[in-house]
């Protein structure tokens, strides 16, 4: 789940373990305790990744994409088709646009 806003800053300042920290082309940077990651909150615009009671990672928030758009990103996902317009990926890869 992704987390923002007071939500994110609110698991953070309960928990106790290290949280993993990603540039924006989703990187590893390294590790920093809960409140470093806090302190980074307040620099920029960043999402946390985890669940109500722990936060894994945070990432910024690219600046050309919206929460909106980063949650309808799999709901337009479309198969690979060669130039004949035949689907050439293998049957477990879904396409969601209709």
């Amino acid at each position: 789940m992704q987390f923002i806003g007071k939500q994110l800053k609110s698991i953070l300042e309960q928990q106790q373990r290290e949280v993993a920290v990603y540039d924006s082309r989703s990187y590893p940077r390294g590790t920093v305790k809960p409140a470093t990651a806090l302190l980074l909150l307040d620099l920029g615009s960043y999402i946390g990744i985890g669940n109500p009671k722990r936060i894994r990672a945070i990432r910024p928030l690219d600046g050309n994409m919206t929460i909106g758009q980063l949650h309808q990103a799999s709901h337009t996902t479309v198969r690979p088709r060669n130039d004949r317009g035949v689907m050439f990926s293998p049957d477990w890869v879904v396409e969601h646009r209709k």
